[in-house]
C-alpha cells in the first residue's frame, strides 16, 4: 500500500521564488502561499498539482516552515507551482518595508475603513499594503 506523503515537518516546504521588474528576488522555503488569482485568492502547499495562474492586485501571503506569516502586495503577474518549487512574477511587489507613507496613508483612509474594526497592528499594515498597490475596495 502506498501512503501519502506527510505535510509534516520538514517534507512540508518548498522553494518559493518571488521576482519582479523593480524590486529584488525573494527566494525562500515556504510552507503554503496564497496569492490573488483573477478568478479569486487561491492557496498552495507541497505537492500540489501543477498550475499556471494570472494574478490580480491584492496580497501575498507566504507561511514559513516556523509558521510565521509574511504578508505582501502585487499587482498582477503570474504564478507557477511545478513539482516542489514555486515562481511569482509580479508586475509590481510591495512589502511592508516598502509603507514609507504607511503613517500618513492610514490618516487618509475613507471612512468606511475607519469603521472597521482591526485586530491588531498587522491589519492596519495589510490595509497600508493593499492601499499602496491600488486594490479598489
Amino acid at each position: 500500500m502506498i501512503e501519502a506523503e506527510s505535510n509534516t515537518g520538514k517534507n512540508a516546504t518548498f522553494e518559493l521564488t518571488i521576482a519582479a521588474p523593480s524590486h529584488r528576488s525573494i527566494v525562500c522555503t515556504a510552507r503554503s502561499v496564497m496569492v490573488p488569482g483573477v478568478n479569486g485568492y487561491f492557496g498552495v502547499m507541497r505537492g500540489h498539482a501543477p498550475i499556471i495562474a494570472n494574478l490580480n492586485v491584492g496580497l501575498l501571503k507566504v507561511v514559513d516552515n516556523l509558521y510565521n506569516e509574511t504578508w505582501m502586495s502585487v499587482t498582477g503577474g503570474f504564478f507557477e507551482m511545478m513539482g516542489d518549487h514555486a515562481t511569482l512574477l509580479a508586475d509590481k511587489l510591495y512589502e511592508k518595508s516598502d509603507l514609507v507613507e504607511y503613517k500618513s496613508l492610514i490618516q487618509t483612509v475613507t471612512p468606511a475603513f475607519m469603521r472597521r474594526e482591526f485586530r491588531n497592528e498587522s491589519d492596519k499594515d495589510i490595509l497600508a499594503i493593499t492601499l499602496l498597490s491600488g486594490k479598489k475596495h
